[in-house]
């Protein structure tokens, strides 16, 4: 899966799930999550690899 299919995805299916937001972080698209995240907006996306990062290491939560 690539940028282009996520892409097609989303316009065909209004947005990515958060169960296929999901599935790609557990099989290790973490990069291509956030990048979904910031080149198309897409809100599932954003929370997966802000919770992703947070469970890393690279940022912690503010209560």
């Amino acid at each position: 899966m690539d940028m282009d299919d996520l892409a097609w995805q989303a316009s065909n299916y209004r947005g990515l799930s958060p169960r296929r937001v999901r599935l790609l972080l557990e099989h290790g698209h973490l990069n291509l999550v956030a990048q979904v995240a910031v080149e198309r907006g897409e809100w599932f996306c954003a929370e997966g690899a802000g919770e992703e990062l947070c469970r890393a290491g690279y940022f912690v939560r503010c209560p």
